[in-house]
């Protein structure tokens, strides 16, 4: 995909003025891809060690950011002017995001999921690790309504109605994952709810990174 990404932009976007941006986002996209094939490869070969598996996932999410950043240029999506505290808030969140996913990771990698009954685990308190990760959900997810409500008394109805609805559907997204987390912690761990958690994780990097992409300058 990401090869006939850069075939459609090297054939039908040259004249555009961003055309150098795309190509280098196309390029991106495809040298990210290699080396996630390399880490899958060293994943494999260290015996589905925590550190490459988590590793492998975090290099993920910038392979989302940056095929959403793709998307969001060839579609030419406006980019809203907004005022300063719901810039530094949106800053904040997405930062946030990250962080959580990050500890999600090593949650991950100190419990018993790890693809092999004798793979090497985090030498880590699961039960701690899993509560600083609910904090941090928590901690974002209250800090997102604070940005909801900035955005709702402070802004403009363009913004309002626009980026409201993408900080709205983050939240929902975020919320719902928080909720399979606690079902996935309470129950034992089953593995298709623990499944239905890390596709949650990938819906909450790509709901918070399109607030990223529609807020970039401030005014």
């Amino acid at each position: 995909m990401a090869i006939a990404g850069l075939i459609y932009i090297v054939r039908n976007l040259k004249e555009r003025a961003d055309y150098k941006r795309l190509r280098i986002l196309a390029i991106l996209q495809i040298a990210g891809f290699l080396g996630q094939v390399v880490l899958g490869g060293i994943t494999v070969l260290t015996k589905l060690n925590p550190i490459s598996v988590s590793a492998h996932f975090v290099l993920t999410i910038p392979l989302i950011a940056g095929a959403l950043a793709l998307r969001h240029r060839i579609l030419d999506r406006p980019i809203l002017q907004v005022l300063p505290t719901t810039a530094i808030l949106a800053k904040i969140v997405i930062t946030l995001t990250f962080i959580v996913l990050l500890i999600g990771t090593v949650v991950t990698g100190t419990g018993p999921h790890a693809g092999d009954i004798d793979a090497k685990r985090y030498n880590f308190d699961a039960r701690a690790v899993s509560w600083l990760h609910a904090d941090a959900v928590i901690l974002l997810i209250g800090l997102t309504f604070a940005l909801f409500f900035v955005i709702r008394a402070s802004e403009n109805g363009l913004v309002q109605k626009q980026l409201g609805r993408l900080v709205s559907i983050f939240l929902i997204v975020a919320i719902s994952q928080g909720a399979i987390g606690y079902i996935q912690y309470f129950t034992g761990l089953p593995e298709l709810i623990v499944g239905a958690h890390l596709l949650g994780a990938t819906l909450v990097w790509i709901s918070v990174w399109r607030i990223k992409l529609t807020v970039t300058n401030s005014r």
